[in-house]
């Protein structure tokens, strides 16, 4: 996903995206930095990865 992308996205809930050959659930964004968060079912905490590393899943 480019910056482009990322700032014309309308994201909302139950979004999912693709980061190194997983699919996860969008948890937060940071708009500021272009990062998409998301939380696996083993930790508590958010993990954050730019935007250019992921693909929105349909």
């Amino acid at each position: 996903m480019t910056i482009e992308e990322f700032n014309k996205t309308q994201w909302g809930a139950n979004m999912k995206f693709s980061y190194k050959g997983q699919v996860y659930d969008v948890c937060s964004v940071n708009f500021g930095e272009a990062l998409i968060g998301y939380c696996t079912e083993f930790d508590d905490e958010i993990s954050w990865v730019r935007c250019e590393n992921i693909e929105l899943q349909s």
